[in-house]
């Protein structure tokens, strides 16, 4: 739940708020598994694509079932555009998009 409303913090502009959770939610990860893909969520709504992929990278590899979301989740929409998010959902292993109107738009 923190790092949920650590992205709404960062998606309102509310920055520091979103990596204040980001610390806390830090701390927890010792204690407790937290999602990569939720922590990717946050970092993509600040705008730090890297740190993002690498998250997002992290997901694949433990097999979260969090990435069947990820080309409809609007959090990563401003990561779409990065050639590293095709790559990544070739390696989840998504079909080819296909251009068009989308019934899921």
């Amino acid at each position: 739940m923190l790092a949920a409303l650590a992205r709404t913090y960062a998606l309102s502009g509310r920055r520091e708020d979103a990596l204040r959770l980001l610390s806390k939610i830090g701390r927890n990860a010792k204690q407790r598994y937290i999602s990569p893909y939720s922590l990717a969520s946050v970092y993509a709504g600040l705008g730090d694509k890297p740190h993002a992929f690498d998250l997002l990278t992290r997901a694949g590899r433990e097999r979260s079932s969090d990435l069947m979301y990820l080309r409809h989740d609007p959090g990563f929409a401003n990561l779409h555009d990065d050639p590293r998010f095709a790559e990544l959902a070739r390696q989840i292993g998504f079909p080819a998009e296909v251009s068009g109107p989308s019934r899921f738009n």
